[in-house]
């Protein structure tokens, strides 16, 4: 059952993980002292012996021995104290930053790296990236595979079967706060690697076997630093009269030298500390570590089930590999025991047995963060809703209950009722300056994104059908193309007509939502309506469905649109005292046309009476 107060379960959960590692500062300074103790205790016992005789000396010397597998027990104890350390300060961070998110605290919150994709249909006017934005709202999907999927997800719909078993995995994922925050948690341990290395990595688990295809070089690699130490130590017994070691060790400097350019490239891509996917162990292993109900997440759980024990694996060979950054040692032991080649083998084994399902289990991975992310965004507000999808040919329209903008803190955050559709209308808002209709069309644009990502909604009820969303709201000029805001604007309402006609072209193509702000501005008055109705009803001839705004309010004022238009507005309230003018805005929809304006009053409010 969800939380009724979720800032008070983060705040709970982040003092209980904050005592959780305080205490194991605590262990680990009294385990510090522990450790001296021992090492120096071990160290006398280890000198007294060289002085001591008979049994003393026995007696020390294995006291000594005895105090120095204490001291490497008590290392790693540490070791894992130390981890569980850093795993109770991140769970503490989720939790604050759940609480940070939940207060819409934003310069708080780590800023996603994503930008919006050029020309997207609605990616920037609706702030699903950068600082405020949607993707920084559902910032829990903490790896790369994690936040691809989400990124993906909210930027392209997909069908409505796969939309409600989002939903219902959601739905299962929501009030399960410890599996998620343990999964966010370590995949922020993973670290921010970078994107590229870990492409790099697939790529390679992709590639075709180098050394196994040559069985020559891998017994030679195999049995050479054998003879070599074998005639070394027949040498320093004396029974060889030739040091014939001096020549296996020449013939491994020579296979080194002619196999450098090959192998060493590969080295340094799997071995690289930037490549992530050799930590995604444990990352693995939480996301594995329940049962579900939901279709879409057993499918997930069930792919990434057997994935966290190969990881370890990985990691322990590539532990291996990372001699090759110590130097000194790395020139002795690739000299006598032909190192990289043996490890190199030892990879190129691991990958024929999984090199074919690693991009699955990555896929897998992705997809469990991404609904992760969307229930954290379900438990942190238990009065939003999951929206009906319906079919198109039943429920052609957006209708929608109580709806409000989700990037805004719940205090400030005004819902109104609003219908969008059916094909053949259009609604039109109207208001003055500042009274909500751009809120009100970027609110009904990322609710429907959230929608078809599969998650709830800033609404108590959302009904629409799967469609492609278009916006016309923060278009600019451009003075590096040479492009005039009118221009742009025509650019882009290009765009939104000809995804309007694709979608009435039929082929199983989403329905057109249109949202337009304050339709092209930028020329006068007269050609602007003119434009404005031409295309708004090229728009409704193709069956689209939108929501305009304009100051034009005379824009239905014609026989073919007069009988389309739903009609809606924005109002405020001005009150002139003698201190100056006052505006207060109730951000409430009504019905019917908007009958104030409010340009000169702000004008006299900043004191340009």
């Amino acid at each position: 059952m969800q939380q009724t107060n979720p800032a008070s379960t983060y705040r709970q959960r982040s003092e209980s993980f904050t005592a959780e590692r305080d205490r194991l500062d605590r262990r680990l300074r009294l385990l510090a002292h522990v450790r001296m103790v021992v090492f120096l205790t071990g160290l006398v016992c280890w000198l007294g012996a060289w002085d001591a005789g008979g049994t003393l000396q026995w007696l020390l010397f294995a006291g000594g021995l005895l105090l120095l597998i204490t001291f490497l027990t008590l290392v790693r104890v540490n070791s894992r104290l130390k981890a569980n350390r850093r795993l109770q300060e991140e769970l503490r961070e989720v939790n604050e930053d759940a609480g940070r998110r939940l207060n819409r605290a934003w310069n708080e919150l780590h800023e996603p790296e994503y930008a919006p994709p050029e020309e997207h249909p609605f990616a920037a006017d609706l702030d699903l990236f950068g600082h405020a934005s949607l993707m920084q709202l559902l910032g829990t999907a903490a790896t790369i595979p994690g936040r691809d999927t989400l990124r993906d997800w909210l930027l392209e719909p997909t069908r409505r079967e796969t939309m409600l078993l989002r939903q219902q995995a959601v739905a299962e994922l929501a009030p399960l706060i410890d599996y998620r925050n343990l999964l966010e948690a370590r995949g922020r341990l993973v670290g921010r690697e970078r994107p590229d290395a870990l492409h790099a990595f697939l790529g390679w688990a992709r590639s075709p076997d180098w050394i196994l295809e040559r069985p020559l070089l891998v017994w030679t690699a195999r049995l050479l630093p054998l003879v070599t130490v074998v005639a070394f130590l027949l040498d320093l017994a004396g029974t060889l009269a030739v040091p014939v070691w001096w020549l296996s060790i020449a013939i491994g400097i020579a296979i080194s030298i002619r196999t450098y350019k090959k192998i060493h490239p590969v080295m340094r891509l799997v071995a690289s500390g930037d490549v992530g996917l050799r930590r995604y162990a444990p990352v693995f292993e939480s996301a594995s570590s329940r049962t579900a109900d939901s279709p879409l997440l057993k499918d997930m759980l069930r792919v990434v089930a057997p994935a966290a024990p190969q990881m370890r694996k990985l990691d322990r060979i590539l532990s291996c590999a990372e001699v090759r950054y110590s130097g000194m040692l790395y020139a002795f032991v690739q000299t006598l025991f032909l190192w990289d080649h043996n490890v190199l083998c030892a990879l190129e084994k691991w990958r024929r047995d999984t090199g074919p399902h690693i991009e699955e289990w990555v896929s897998a991975l992705g997809q469990i963060e991404a609904l992760a992310a969307l229930a954290a965004l379900s438990h942190a507000h238990p009065g939003w809703a999951f929206p009906t999808i319906s079919r198109d040919a039943e429920e052609p329209f957006l209708a929608a209950k109580d709806i409000g903008h989700p990037l805004l803190p719940t205090e400030r955050c005004v819902a109104n009722d609003v219908t969008v559709g059916p094909p053949g209308t259009f609604l039109f808002v109207t208001g003055s300056n500042m009274s909500g209709k751009s809120t009100l069309l970027r609110s009904i644009g990322i609710n429907a994104v959230l929608a078809q990502a599969g998650g709830p909604v800033c609404a108590t009820e959302l009904t629409l059908p799967v469609v492609s969303v278009f916006t016309s709201m923060r278009v600019s000029d451009s003075l590096d193309l040479g492009i005039s805001q009118y221009m742009a604007q025509l650019n882009r309402l290009k765009m939104i007509v000809e995804g309007a006609r694709e979608s009435a072209e039929g082929d199983g193509r989403p329905k057109a939502l249109y949202l337009l702000d304050e339709i092209l501005q930028g020329t006068n008055s007269a050609e602007r309506l003119i434009a404005a109705r031409r295309i708004v009803r090229r728009l409704i001839d193709c069956g689209a469905i939108g929501a305009v705004t304009s100051h034009e309010l005379t824009v239905p004022d014609v026989p073919e649109l007069s009988e389309t238009a739903q009609i809606v507005h924005f109002r405020e309230t001005a009150e002139r005292t003698t201190e100056g003018v006052t505006l207060a805005f109730d951000y409430k929809l009504r019905p019917g046309l908007s009958t104030s304006t409010n340009a000169l009053k702000l004008m006299e409010m900043i004191g340009l009476d």
